[in-house]
């Protein structure tokens, strides 16, 4: 049995307003779309980690953008890594820039890698993403308001509008303890584009007129 992410429908328990149901000592958790409902989202749950109290501040050194302090509290713990990243298992998650989509995933075991990632179901809006029992239980996962998902961007250099994602390998935290875990998703491309191709020429212009509007601005 899995736990069962839905982007166009809540499952109502046999009560009818339960949000879950338990079958044989599994449960299987229903989500809806677009982030809601599913526990803090990434802006807030930087947000909730920042505003504990904490006693210990700690530093990583190195990282491409100097030194980063933080405690213990802030860490997202995957104890199986990323795929091509398996002794970078402690990760921080902050705001990519003011009013963005994207966050930077900074390792703290490996100062000089960090990656761009995103809510994929701010860009994609008929998304199912399952998570099986196994990996539930190895970040402890039991209920649907406690799930935070993302998902790893890549954006070649000079060509913004191409940038891509790694659906098939999103990664899904529990909220509430912090432990994360990149799961297998055998439906989805590991670089699915973010933009469509429709729209990407009028993205690129309009990247291309920023600077200049900028520059007229001074």
């Amino acid at each position: 049995m899995a736990h069962s992410m839905q982007t166009n429908k809540v499952l109502a328990g046999k009560g009818g307003n339960q949000m879950r149901e338990i079958r044989n000592g599994a449960m299987d958790l229903m989500l809806p779309a677009s982030g809601v409902g599913l526990g803090l989202g990434l802006s807030a749950m930087y947000a909730e980690g920042n505003k504990k109290f904490k006693d210990e501040t700690m530093e990583i050194h190195g990282t491409r953008f100097g030194t980063l302090t933080y405690q213990k509290e802030d860490i997202i713990q995957m104890e199986d890594g990323l795929l091509g990243f398996p002794l970078s298992k402690r990760y921080l998650l902050f705001p990519y820039s003011e009013e963005s989509s994207f966050f930077w995933l900074q390792s703290i075991d490996e100062p000089e890698i960090a990656f761009i990632v995103v809510n994929p179901f701010e860009f994609f809006a008929d998304l199912e993403i399952v998570i099986e029992d196994h990996d539930a239980i190895a970040i402890e996962l039991k209920n649907q308001e406690d799930v935070e998902l993302f998902s790893l961007v890549i954006i070649p250099e000079g060509k913004p509008e191409e940038m891509r994602t790694n659906l098939a390998g999103p990664v899904v935290v529990n909220a509430t303890n912090r432990k994360g875990r990149q799961i297998l998703l055998k439906d989805y491309s590991p670089r699915q584009p973010l933009i469509p191709d429709n729209m990407r020429e009028s993205y690129r212009r309009e990247k291309l007129l920023v600077p200049n509007r900028r520059m007229a601005q001074k």
